[in-house]
């Protein structure tokens, strides 16, 4: 009887224990949404990784007016590697400057970047992407194309709060773009990736994070 009673005691604590464990996290979220190629070459491309140089139209049409974007991308080449990312363009072909987009480049070990909001364009601080590495971007991109503004915000990817405070970027933010922007707004709902000499492994269209 007693050894039955020991065997109970330890079957409940078992249990016990095991419903108290932490949840096991989620796989980390990876590959490419369903896209079309614009245009280009390149050496890979399938819906784990593309790499090389062209524009890929991304098929989930941006719907709500804030609308964020995972990114993740090496810049391969020391000198001529960059990826764009266009929000709210409002031609699938994405022939100019037309959108709300951010573009990185890699300049040597380092990387700049370039915010522009339809055909103004402004660099960002340096110092705000002194965590930035060309061999591993791995970023949320958020915009929120509402009211006569668009405001872009960008985190380094498992931030631990994805607020505006934590954004390493935005656009709203004094001190964070060289010259501010004007008074705009996307005027289209479609989204674009332009890549030269680069490889992406993950570009998904996800919900917003700041929905206040």
């Amino acid at each position: 009887m007693e050894k039955l009673i020991l065997r109970s005691v330890l079957l409940v604590s078992l249990f016990i224990l095991t419903s108290c464990a932490a949840p096991e996290e989620a796989p980390e979220s990876v590959g490419i949404d369903p896209n079309t190629i614009v245009s280009g070459s390149f050496s890979n491309y399938d819906n784990l990784s593309v790499t090389g140089t062209g524009t890929l139209f991304f098929t989930d049409v941006l719907g709500t007016s804030r609308r964020a974007f995972q990114l993740k991308a090496s810049l391969d080449s020391v000198s001529t590697s960059w990826v764009e990312v266009i929000f709210y363009g409002s031609n699938s072909s994405f022939p100019g400057t037309d959108g709300i987009s951010i573009y990185f480049h890699r300049n040597g070990a380092s990387v700049s970047s370039i915010v522009m909001f339809d055909n103004a364009a402004s660099s960002v601080t340096a110092t705000n992407l002194a965590y930035y590495f060309p061999t591993d971007l791995d970023l949320i991109i958020e915009v929120h194309n509402d009211g006569t503004k668009a405001r872009l915000l960008v985190w380094r990817r498992n931030m631990v709060s994805y607020v505006a405070a934590s954004a390493d970027i935005d656009t709203n933010r004094p001190g964070d773009l060289a010259s501010a922007m004007p008074n705009t707004v996307g005027s289209g709902a479609f989204l674009g990736l332009r890549m030269q000499s680069a490889t992406v492994t993950s570009a998904k269209v996800i919900s917003a994070k700041v929905t206040d």
